[in-house]
């Protein structure tokens, strides 16, 4: 598995990466909470930064920092942008 941690929703990088793989996990990390559209194709997002912004996010969607880390882990490769 791939873990794909977006802190910059903005990230022109994104445009080249399949975020939508069955191998890729995508995690939103600080501002990269903010993505709707990355969140509506299965991203998490970090509990701790979604609260900090105060955004409207379904619990099951939420991961805290043990389980991020978990993924970290867990990941063939990790990719932050």
């Amino acid at each position: 598995m791939r873990l794909l941690i977006v802190r910059n929703p903005q990230s022109p990088l994104l445009e080249y990466l399949d975020t939508g793989a069955e191998n890729i996990k995508v995690v939103l990390v600080q501002n990269g909470v903010y993505s709707d559209e990355l969140r509506s194709n299965g991203a998490l997002s970090l509990d701790n930064d979604v609260r900090a912004r105060k955004l409207d996010v379904a619990n099951d969607n939420r991961i805290n920092y043990d389980e991020l880390l978990d993924a970290v882990f867990q990941a063939d490769n990790v990719l932050v942008v």
